[in-house]
């Protein structure tokens, strides 16, 4: 179980870092700040069957001819409120962080609205119907990670 979660919080930070790469490439070299807090699930993709540099640089990090693996989480925006209120926790107060830093969540039964379900997905490595997912297991939120 431990080595799903490590794999899954790798595979955000991988998709943060080809992000963070193709901002640079296309902005001048300015990675962008993240806005939003985000959720993710375990899915059950394919591998894409593609291999990749990455380079991340607020972590000095360069990795070459990584194999893309399957498909294992997937992540988009959310907005958290304190509970019971209408009051928006803001993700990114001063807007300059750029990375992200996910919690394990539990979801009471009774919270928890829909089920796995089936997801569509296309992305930069292709298009894939039909993925099983889960219910949402992580809360991502923007941070600031220094060595």
């Amino acid at each position: 179980m431990k080595t799903r979660i490590v794999v899954g919080v790798l595979a955000v930070l991988s998709i943060l870092a080809l992000s963070i790469t193709g901002a640079e490439a296309g902005a001048g070299g300015f990675p962008s700040p993240l806005t939003s807090f985000f959720v993710c699930q375990a899915i059950n993709g394919d591998a894409p069957g593609r291999t990749v540099d990455i380079q991340v640089p607020g972590l000095n990090l360069n990795l070459g001819s990584i194999k893309l693996g399957n498909g294992t989480l997937a992540c988009t925006f959310a907005q958290l409120f304190l509970p019971k209120t209408t009051t928006e926790i803001s993700p990114n107060p001063g807007g300059t962080w750029g990375s992200l830093k996910c919690y394990a969540i539990s979801v009471p039964r009774k919270g928890a609205q829909g089920g796995p379900t089936l997801f569509d997905f296309e992305d930069a490595f292709g298009a894939e119907t039909d993925v099983q997912g889960s219910q949402i297991q992580y809360v991502c939120a923007p941070t600031n990670i220094t060595q």
